[in-house]
């Protein structure tokens, strides 16, 4: 949640409107592979001998790295239940990381099921780079680190489950290696987070989402948001309105801890207190009237200074 202080787009869930929000995105990122490529192909070989991206191209056409993260990736392919949908889903995120990184895109794909139905074989085929934490025998380790790995010995079965961030690192057709990973708390995590985005401001690298977080916008300014606004917003991140319903649904689901025993009642208590002025109590989702709220009205109550 807290990469929303830096990320161009960051989109949460496997809801429809999070899938819809995360199919956009690879749109925008194809758009912008093919922007720069159009540029490389016009720049003469003295510039861009290989065309591809070099530190002066990156400084001189403005064409920063991207990192295009997917965490719990077959979270999205079991979301998507039409075939042709996913299919296309697939081919999308295949193109990025076949042709990505001439460009500066940089592909990282993440799953807790290594089999193809999770992973797909033409996405999987693609990636050269892949690390492996402990699973339990051969056959699963091969599906992610490649067909034959754990036979020359690239075999992550071995690993305990006293390995703790410990990964089979393959780099190459015959060069692997056991490395372990730094670690870092959620609370060092956030505070990266927030010393990247204070970098991104000063080179005027902060862009999309981020640029527009209104609550982190007011937490700058020494401004306190109230949890429930915050929360709100986060679950309704892709929704410009959404049913009391599954606002409430969604609450539980990111903290039940805290939004279990949540009522239609006492939300609207909760916000009301915290500032928040419906326009309306009714919201029309795909013709259909019911109770809710407008993402508008929440963010109307975060607080700022003019």
């Amino acid at each position: 949640m807290q990469m929303r202080q830096v990320a161009h787009r960051l989109v949460l869930g496997a809801e429809d409107d999070a899938i819809e929000a995360f199919k956009a995105m690879l749109q925008e990122l194809l758009s912008e592979m093919e922007r720069r490529f159009a540029i490389l192909r016009e720049l003469p070989t003295s510039v861009c001998p290989e065309g591809k991206l070099t530190p002066y191209i990156v400084e001189k056409y403005k064409m920063p790295f991207v990192f295009f993260t997917v965490d719990e990736l077959q979270e999205c392919f079991i979301a998507i239940s039409d075939e042709k949908e996913r299919k296309a889903v697939i081919d999308d995120m295949a193109r990025i990381a076949r042709r990505g990184p001439a460009a500066g895109f940089i592909s990282n794909y993440a799953s807790q099921r290594p089999d193809a139905e999770s992973v797909p074989t033409k996405l999987r085929e693609i990636i050269t780079i892949r690390a492996c934490t402990q699973v339990t025998d051969q056959t699963s380790s091969d599906m992610v680190l490649g067909k034959g790995k754990a036979s020359m010995g690239a075999d992550a079965s071995v690993l305990s489950e006293d390995h703790m961030g410990v990964v089979v690192l393959v780099t190459g057709p015959a060069s692997f290696a056991t490395v372990k990973n730094d670690l870092l708390t959620t609370a060092e995590f956030n505070t990266m987070c927030a010393k990247g985005r204070a970098m991104r401001k000063d080179i005027g690298q902060l862009t999309g989402d981020a640029a527009g977080d209104v609550v982190t916008g007011a937490e700058e300014q020494g401004l306190r948001v109230p949890a429930i606004i915050s929360d709100v917003l986060e679950v309704m991140k892709h929704s410009v309105r959404m049913y009391t319903r599954d606002l409430l649904d969604r609450l539980a689901n990111m903290d039940e801890d805290t939004y279990g025993d949540y009522d239609a009642e006492r939300l609207a208590k909760e916000l009301d207190a915290a500032g928040v002025k419906r326009s309306s109590k009714q919201v029309k989702i795909d013709g259909v009237n019911g109770a809710g709220y407008q993402r508008r009205d929440v963010e109307g109550a975060v607080p700022f200074t003019g």
